[in-house]
């Protein structure tokens, strides 16, 4: 999973993420050419990667959420 790199970001959130989550750790998009597997630069875009290919994503966020989509695609990635 990704953020939009911005100096706003704040990286306590991820950093917590990444030490709890080591299996799935979440890294900040910075330079689209670095992501050929992103083909959607949508604010949000949740992308989930599994052995460096991309197994699923979650584009856009409803009033209503998006929790259901998140579940399902996380649960391809154990």
């Amino acid at each position: 999973m990704g953020a939009p790199a911005d100096r706003g970001v704040d990286l306590v959130p991820f950093q917590d993420w990444n030490r709890k989550h080591v299996s799935t750790p979440m890294s900040i998009a910075y330079a689209g050419n670095d992501w050929p597997e992103v083909r959607i630069w949508q604010t949000p875009t949740f992308i989930f990667l599994k052995d460096g290919k991309v197994s699923g994503e979650v584009i856009g966020w409803p009033k209503e959420g998006n929790f259901e989509a998140l579940r399902r695609e996380l649960s391809k990635l154990h």
